[in-house]
C-alpha cells in the first residue's frame, strides 16, 4: 500500500522521526501493528468521518501503533 497525502513530501521528515523513536518502520508496520491487536484505525476513521484528509486517518493509525 503506498502511502500519501496532503503535503507528504513536506511534512514526512517531521513524522519519520517520532516513527523512529518508537519503533514503527513505515506506514504500512503502523497498521500492521494495530491490525495485529484487532482493530484498523485508519478504517474506524474512515468509517467515522469519510471526508476526512488522508494525514488524519493515517495520523490516527501511528498514533494507536505506539500505544501498546
Amino acid at each position: 500500500m503506498a502511502v500519501t497525502f496532503e503535503s507528504y513530501e513536506r511534512r514526512i521528515d517531521q513524522i519519520k522521526p517520532v516513527m523512529e523513536k518508537y519503533g514503527i518502520k513505515d506506514f504500512e508496520d503502523a497498521i500492521s501493528i494495530c491490525k495485529e491487536k484487532g482493530f484498523n484505525p485508519y478504517e474506524i476513521v474512515k468509517g467515522v468521518q469519510p471526508i476526512c484528509f488522508e494525514n488524519a486517518a493515517w495520523a490516527y493509525t501511528v498514533r494507536s501503533s505506539n500505544c501498546y
